[in-house]
């Protein structure tokens, strides 16, 4: 699995057996878990909070999520995981600073498991 741009890496989570509900913690300029292994094709409830100090958002492009959080907020999203391989999410407001991460599933391409370790060092942002 290769994201583009730079990755804050904060770990790898098995969500696959967890009964569809992963937790996310949202920060300045990363996500935690960055990368989390889900059931291929399972609903996935995602329960998003904000644990820093700017707004984030929670972006997944093709399935056209894009839910903003503030501050201190708590959201839930639900998404559905791809039958293989991954898929991206990010903050528009962070990215570039290393803001983003994957749902991936076992059957994804090979190396699924085993994430980039880029790590980003920039503390910039918003």
């Amino acid at each position: 699995m290769q994201l583009s741009g730079p990755v804050t890496d904060k770990g790898t989570k098995d969500a696959s057996t967890g009964g569809g509900t992963v937790e996310l913690e949202v920060n300045d300029n990363y996500f935690n878990p960055t990368f989390v292994k889900v059931s291929p094709g399972s609903a996935v409830t995602v329960q998003l909070k904000n644990n820093g100090k700017r707004k984030h958002t929670f972006t997944i492009t093709d399935a056209k999520v894009d839910q903003t959080l503030d501050p201190g907020q708590t959201v839930e999203v639900k998404v559905t995981a791809p039958a293989s391989g991954s898929v991206n999410f990010f903050c528009h407001f962070h990215r570039d600073s290393g803001m983003q991460g994957a749902l991936f599933t076992e059957g994804g391409s090979a190396g699924a498991t085993a994430p980039p370790t880029t790590k980003s060092s920039s503390g910039g942002g918003y």
